[in-house]
């Protein structure tokens, strides 16, 4: 496994075209990853075991800072880590959805929260979704003060809009005569 290593690149665009640049040097899997709008940074996880459903040894996820190469590790007290990652638009946050269960690290029959992490402290705050029945699976997007996800309701899922105000978190529905509809984003 450690001899398979996949590690996370840089490619140049522009005049300098094919340039590639490795940014990670680990000796495991990067098993995802998402960049910041902006550019400036990227979220990442490394796998650390070749069972995917190793809760023994889940995998690592990190925040990268690009230009200085800093690095914090997110979320390394739980067994169960995020399994996707969407950014705010202006960078300054990354949402995770992380799986929880009354078990720590069993991933089934859980449900799914949201966490913002601060993009320059790596502070990691969970967002009280107004809904306990969590985010599907079926993903969710950054916006400009918070993010749109899919809420599990049975066989159909519930979109909502969720936005960072000066009061806090606020959660608002998603009407219209598709809505139940939705799938994706």
């Amino acid at each position: 496994f450690q001899e398979q290593a996949v590690r996370l690149f840089r490619l140049t665009l522009g005049e300098s075209f094919g340039e590639l640049e490795r940014l990670t040097k680990n000796r495991d899997r990067v098993q995802g990853f998402e960049p910041s709008p902006d550019g400036t940074k990227v979220v990442y996880v490394r796998g650390t075991s070749p069972i995917t459903t190793d809760t023994n040894s889940p995998p690592r996820v990190f925040l990268r800072d690009l230009a200085s190469g800093k690095e914090i590790e997110l979320f390394a007290e739980r067994r169960s880590r995020p399994s996707s990652f969407v950014w705010r638009d202006d960078s300054s946050v990354v949402y995770a959805a992380v799986a929880y269960s009354k078990v720590d690290g069993e991933a089934s029959g859980s449900v799914t929260h949201v966490y913002a992490v601060d993009a320059l402290t790596g502070a990691v705050d969970q967002v009280p979704l107004q809904w306990e029945r969590g985010i599907g699976r079926a993903g969710f997007a950054g916006t400009a003060d918070g993010f749109i996800a899919f809420c599990e309701d049975g066989v159909r899922y519930r979109p909502a809009r969720y936005r960072m105000t000066a009061a806090g978190w606020s959660r608002e529905a998603i009407q219209g005569a598709h809505a139940e509809r939705m799938f994706g984003l």
